[in-house]
């Protein structure tokens, strides 16, 4: 595991990473958790001319892991995920600049637009669900040289570590029994299932991911935060964005397809013409939803968040969903 380096090293290697012909005019550390992770962005002038022949790069994005081999592997992917959709109009990855070996960051262009959360919930992010759908189908169907498989072992065994985070949290006694039920029953379906490894799948999709760049003839979706991008099987991201914009909503009941999901997977399986299993799907949202209720009980995830004792009914309402969903599976 190496160091977090200074700001001003991060500077550095963002300079050095855009060929030394940039200077850095402004920084800004968004994200910084000690000893885990930081997050950067820059101005830097003049603009840095797009590897991938994209328009110039006048903001960019540090990002330093603890694990330099997680950094260079999200590196490489990001990489041949530019490449592969350079062309693509319905979606765009950020333009990665490079990687530094030694110090495990990556520097990369920022994605142009503004999050899809950021248009809440009204006709307008309505309107922009199907493009939405071709633009994760894009991603699904791109072929691109990812160099990590989803295993749904690793998946299952990270779930037994959530709940003892979890536990960390001093949650009310009953979620947590909740919790660890739902957790034992959803290692059952999913073992129970074949899971696909032809697609590239990002692993944690969600509004807050997906961004908005508008054109005069067609808007572009352009999805972020690659790192856990793997090779797999579309249904995880379908799912993980389906219980986030149900919850985003705050619509009551169960029925997930009843808002922009919905609209979202009939674009996506028009684009790709695969048709969601069902009892995957609902296996996946089963595990999403002990995903989010982790985050939430922690602190952080898709805004808004809840904090203090306010987080535990949110965390009860999740569970519910996957509570409602692990009993369709199978």
């Amino acid at each position: 595991m190496n160091q977090r380096p200074t700001d001003a090293e991060l500077v550095e290697i963002i300079e050095d990473l855009a060929g030394g012909r940039s200077r850095v005019e402004s920084f800004v550390v968004l994200d910084d958790k000690p000893g885990m992770r930081c997050v950067a962005t820059a101005t830097v002038t003049p603009m840095i001319v797009a590897p991938t022949g994209g328009p110039p790069i006048g903001t960019v994005f540090a990002k330093w892991f603890r694990d330099a081999e997680r950094g260079l592997r999200n590196h490489v992917t990001l990489t041949a995920l530019a490449e592969v959709l350079r062309d693509e109009r319905r979606v765009r990855v950020p333009t990665p600049l490079g990687f530094a070996t030694g110090r495990g960051v990556l520097v990369m262009g920022a994605m142009p637009g503004r999050p899809w959360s950021s248009l809440g919930i009204g006709p307008g992010a309505r309107a922009l669900a199907p493009a939405v759908g071709e633009a994760v189908a894009a991603l699904h169907l791109s072929g691109a040289a990812v160099p990590a498989e989803y295993a749904i072992g690793d998946e299952l065994r990270t779930v037994h570590q959530w709940a003892e985070q979890l536990a960390l949290a001093s949650p009310p006694a009953d979620l947590l029994a909740r919790y660890r039920d739902l957790a034992a029953r959803v290692e059952t379906a999913t073992a129970a299932l074949t899971w696909r490894t032809d697609a590239v799948i990002h692993r944690d999709l969600h509004e807050e991911h997906l961004f908005v760049e508008a054109a005069p003839d067609r808007d572009t979706i352009g999805i972020i935060d690659l790192d856990e991008a793997r090779r797999g099987d579309p249904v995880v991201d379908l799912a993980h964005l389906a219980l986030h914009l149900h919850l985003a909503a705050g619509t009551s009941g169960a029925d997930l397809r009843s808002g922009p999901y919905g609209a979202v997977e009939r674009a996506w399986q028009q684009a790709t013409g695969w048709t969601p299993p069902a009892d995957g799907f609902a296996a996946q949202v089963a595990l999403t939803s002990l995903k989010v209720s982790r985050q939430r009980a922690l602190g952080y995830g898709t805004r808004p968040r809840a904090v203090g004792a306010s987080r535990w009914p949110v965390i009860d309402r999740v569970l519910a969903l996957g509570e409602h969903w692990i009993t369709r599976s199978g």
